[in-house]
Formats: structure tokens, C-alpha cells, sequence
């Protein structure tokens, strides 16, 4: 089960790490953000399998690089949603929910690449639903640079 492993290497960089610290006012609201998180991957993996969507051959190359740059994206986005999780007013969960459920199955997407070689290849986003989570992504790494930044 490779999906979500990012969940495991947040926070390894010292200085991001103790830069987060700080905006965090005690350890039990990063352990109510990781029983959030937890609950929410629970939710996630209880609706595999994910629906298979179709992409035209002609589409492939652009789906194939939208996904590259997705990927980056979410690697970046991945490091601080637990702080995300932390810092938010609990109107914003629904949107970090729904976040963590679409990084999920792009974790998966992720699988169908490498074993690509091996096996048929699935597509578990549209190249329009691929396009809106870059959309996605850019927007939540923006809002999550200003709430970490304590602006």
C-alpha cells in the first residue's frame, strides 16, 4: 500500500521543521492533526477502488506532462499539510480533505506509472481533472505559504 507514504516523511528538514514549531501552540494540535489526517486517509482507502477515466492517445503526451508537473506540486504541498491541518479553522478541513483525498489518488496514479512497463495502464483523473488540480495545488501552496508565513 504506497498510497499516501508522503504522510510518513513530513517534516524532515530541521529548519522547516523548527520554523512550523513555532507557529504551533502545543504538540496535541499536530496530534489532532495527524488523527484528522489519519481519519481522512481511512475515508480515502474505503472508496478504492478509484474510478478509471479515459484519455485519448492524442491527449497522453499532455497528460503525461501535466502530471509531472503535479507530482512536483504535490511533493511540495505534502511536507506541510499536517501544519496546514494544525493552523486551520475548521471550515478550511473540508477543503484539506477533499486536498489529501485528491493527493491520494494521484499517489496511486503514481503506481499505475511505474508499473506502466508491466501492466495496462490506468488513468484515475481526466486531462481536465488533472488540469484543475494543478489549478488546485498552485492555490493551496499560495494560501499555505501565507498562513505559514503568519501573514
Amino acid at each position: 500500500m504506497a498510497a499516501c507514504t508522503w504522510l510518513m516523511h513530513v517534516g524532515h528538514g530541521v529548519v522547516v521543521k523548527r520554523q512550523l514549531s513555532r507557529l504551533i501552540n502545543s504538540t496535541e494540535q499536530l496530534l489532532q492533526a495527524k488523527r484528522f489526517i489519519d481519519r481522512a486517509k481511512e475515508h480515502i482507502f474505503s472508496q478504492r477502488p478509484y474510478p478509471i477515466k479515459h484519455v485519448e492517445d492524442s491527449d497522453k503526451a499532455e497528460f503525461d506532462a501535466t502530471f509531472a508537473r503535479v507530482a512536483n506540486l504535490t511533493d511540495e504541498i505534502s511536507k506541510v499539510i499536517p501544519w496546514l491541518v494544525a493552523l486551520s479553522q475548521v471550515q478550511v478541513r473540508a477543503h484539506l480533505a477533499q486536498l489529501i483525498y485528491k493527493i491520494c489518488v494521484l499517489q496511486e496514479q503514481r503506481q499505475y506509472y511505474r508499473n506502466a512497463a508491466t501492466q495496462h495502464m490506468n488513468y484515475l483523473f481526466s486531462l481536465p481533472e488533472l488540469r484543475d488540480m494543478h489549478q488546485l495545488l498552485e492555490q493551496s501552496l499560495r494560501s499555505a505559504d501565507h498562513v505559514l508565513s503568519g501573514q
